[in-house]
């Protein structure tokens, strides 16, 4: 089944069904004596069934309702898409809406207001499927009392009071609801004439009898009004005076208590001052004996411990310049020995040095002469044999130095 709605519902977009109880609509509207709505309609949309129909994110929605020809949801199209951790919603303010026509709608007849919901699906996806797809629903308020509603199924439409009414069903149902209220008597004020029973028929009305009964309760709410208001002016009148009564003597005796407070505040801060005075004189005397004291004692015992610290200073530098005479010359005379025993030491191993580099130089020497004198030797014994041609004659020749015989090439 496919889920198709128009205007604001368009927004949750066609999907194919794969679970139940997934999409909420919630609303809560008021109507004007103008026939303008306002008040707020929110969807919400579960991420499982989006998924299902391969929209996976937040962006995915957004793109959907962008291309899909159905979601363009007029009034309510700059409305933000959200997210929650499990859904998707959708809330969509409606200020002042003026609309006769679409899902939501509402316009005046003769002396009453008419408002209607309509949520109805394609023929097709009411056919054979009874799948709970979700809730609907909304709250209308109107000024005045309602005077009748008509509902495609008995059961939707619910009387909260005289003023307000909730339609709530099956998102994935038909609804078509009409809703009938008078107009308010005087400007935004809501009448008390009493409820004229709703009428539940869905037959047309007949309109020269509502018309009338309209116009006599509209007269009726009108006298009722102007009686009720004078009754509340005169009232407001005679409550303003008492107030006005207790509120003088109320400022008397505040007035009163004001002085008295403020002599008796005068009083005691004159009395803290005078004992302040005298507990900070007494304070400020003993504390500068305190301090002179404190003073004398402090300044004798540095006096002591610096003498003590001086003598205890020299002492130790004396210590210290003999010990460092001490170490001076023990180290001096070490260091005196120690490099007259390295010279020596350096003067032999580098003569021993000398005397080994000539043996292993002359060593060298005669036995690079020793080879070359045997690989000359070999050299002049040793026979090779060349090969000699002259035309198609051929010689070979062996000897030291072999030669080719006159009028032959060496080959």
């Amino acid at each position: 089944m496919i889920f198709r709605k128009v205007s604001l519902g368009a927004v949750i977009i066609s999907l194919t069904l794969l679970l139940s109880s997934c999409v909420e609509v919630r609303g809560d509207l008021s109507v004007s004596s103008a026939a303008r709505i306002n008040g707020e309609i929110t969807y919400t949309l579960s991420k499982t069934l989006a998924a299902g129909a391969g929209l996976n994110s937040l962006a995915d929605v957004k793109s959907e309702a962008i291309s899909n020809p159905e979601a363009q949801i007029g009034f309510c199209k700059d409305a933000p898409i959200t997210e929650d951790a499990s859904n998707y919603i959708l809330k969509c303010p409606l200020k002042d809406i003026l609309t006769d026509s679409g899902e939501i709608s509402a316009s005046i007849t003769g002396g009453t207001i008419v408002f209607r919901y309509k949520a109805n699906l394609d023929s097709s996806s009411t056919t054979g499927d009874q799948t709970n797809f979700g809730s609907v629903s909304i709250t209308i308020r109107f000024l005045n009392p309602v005077i009748s509603y008509k509902e495609n199924k008995v059961g939707l439409v619910t009387k909260v009071d005289d003023l307000t009414y909730r339609i709530s069903g099956s998102a994935n149902e038909p609804i078509n609801i009409e809703i009938t209220a008078t107009i308010a008597a005087s400007s935004g004020t809501a009448s008390t004439a009493p409820t004229p029973a709703p009428s539940t028929t869905a037959t047309a009305i007949d309109q020269a009898a509502a018309d009338a009964a309209l116009k006599a309760a509209a007269e009726k709410a009108a006298a009722d009004l102007k009686a009720k208001e004078e009754a509340e002016a005169k009232a407001a009148a005679d409550l303003k005076a008492k107030q006005d009564a207790e509120a003088a003597e109320a400022k008397a005796a505040a007035d009163k208590a004001a002085a008295d407070l403020t002599a008796k505040q005068e009083a005691e801060a004159k009395a803290a001052a005078d004992l302040k005075a005298k507990q900070d004189a007494d304070a400020a005397a003993d504390l500068k004996a305190k301090q002179e004291a404190d003073a004398k004692a402090a300044a004798d015992k540095a006096t002591a411990e610096l003498r003590a610290k001086q003598e205890a200073d020299a002492r130790a530098a004396a210590d210290l310049k003999a010990k460092q005479e001490a170490d001076a010359k023990v180290a001096s005379d070490k260091a005196a020995a120690d490099l007259k025993a390295k010279q020596e030491a350096d003067a032999k191993a580098a003569a021993d040095l000398k005397a080994k580099k000539a043996a292993e130089a002359k060593a060298a020497a005669a036995k690079i002469l020793a080879d070359a004198k045997a690989k000359a030797k070999a050299a002049a014994s040793k026979k090779t044999t060349i090969t000699c041609v002259k035309g198609k004659l051929v010689k070979k020749v062996t000897a030291v130095k072999p030669v080719c015989p006159k009028g032959y090439k060496k080959k």
